[in-house]
């Protein structure tokens, strides 16, 4: 009496390193004077918030509220800002 049925062995995968998930990130709201900075900088870049949002792979919602201070951002997103339009932000 054989089984035919082929024997299947599975390895266990090791243990990944914990990476912080998007949503676990720190958040913060985005002031009035940065939105007013964010705006500042992409008009003296001659970008549109279609551009911003391209560069930055969010919305173009996004980048308007971020613009009238009416959203947050993560540590990461920040600092892509930062560097899409050469600000720094103060933490």
């Amino acid at each position: 009496m054989y089984n035919d049925k082929p024997i299947i062995i599975r390895k266990k995968k090791a243990p990944e390193a914990h990476k912080p998930k998007p949503e676990d990130e720190e958040k913060r709201n985005v002031t009035v004077e940065e939105g007013k900075m964010i705006t500042q900088a992409r008009n003296k870049l001659n970008l549109k918030q279609e551009d911003l949002a391209k560069k930055c792979n969010v919305t173009v919602a996004v980048v308007s509220k971020w613009e009238k201070g009416q959203d947050v951002f993560d540590k990461k997103i920040g600092a892509k800002i930062g560097k899409v339009l050469g600000i720094k932000f103060n933490e």
